[in-house]
């Protein structure tokens, strides 16, 4: 046997017992309960209701195996591969800390209140975490309803998908608080230090709308408390 048909076969071999291990992971992790539902349906529109499309290895605390998921930020459900015909979900209602391997990027389960002030659990994005808080991002995408053409001068608009903006928490005294991204906005939600907030803003040339900048506001938030 040639030194790249020997190559071949054990990367075969390899591949095989990856599959088992992951099967056999799988049929753990359903005895265990992990799974709480059947993925919601799925809708044909544009566009995509993933922030990321692909299957990505993760880990679920609680586990000691590794599964593949994405994140649906459509119904904000964490899916997991079973098999290749079969995909379920974990529903946001219990809790969950889901990690990526190839980004480390972390997903934890939190009770939020939306515009109408009604509370809802949600997988949120851990930016930062310590002892005394957490700083936290909800991914979202909206589903925009087809559009009937009303005459033979217009075109039917298709329904789609569309990546919104993300909104921003910080979880501190264990309640779980929105960070706007409007300058004015984020002051009057922190009435009690406006004057030191803006003034830290404008020292720092800070931009709200910028991800990076609003976690570097919210670090300096913390220490006023």
């Amino acid at each position: 046997m040639t030194y790249q048909k020997l190559k071949t076969t054990i990367s075969v071999i390899l591949l095989i017992l990856i599959q088992n291990i992951y099967s056999q992971n799988m049929d753990f992790a359903s005895e265990q309960g992990l799974i709480a539902r059947s993925r919601s349906r799925i809708v044909d529109a544009e566009g995509s209701p993933y922030v990321n499309d692909d299957f990505k290895m993760l880990k679920i605390d609680g586990f000691n195996v590794v599964f593949q998921g994405r994140y649906n930020a459509y119904y904000d459900e964490m899916e997991i591969k079973l098999s290749d015909d079969k995909i379920v979900s974990l529903g946001n209602n219990s809790e969950y800390v889901v990690t990526f391997n190839s980004d480390d990027k972390t997903y934890k389960t939190y009770n939020i209140s939306n515009d109408k002030d009604i509370s809802k659990r949600s997988f949120l994005v851990v930016l930062e975490e310590t002892e005394n808080y957490s700083i936290l991002k909800k991914e979202s995408v909206k589903f925009y309803s087809k559009i009937e053409s009303r005459s033979s001068y217009q075109s039917e608009i298709p329904a789609k998908f569309k990546r919104e903006d993300d909104q921003y928490f910080v979880k501190y005294d264990n309640k779980v608080v929105s960070l706007p991204q409007k300058k004015k906005d984020f002051l009057d939600t922190f009435p009690e230090h406006s004057s030191k907030l803006k003034s830290y803003i404008k020292d720092n040339k800070l931009k709200l709308k910028h991800e990076e900048d609003l976690v570097k506001l919210t670090q300096y938030l913390i220490t006023l408390k």
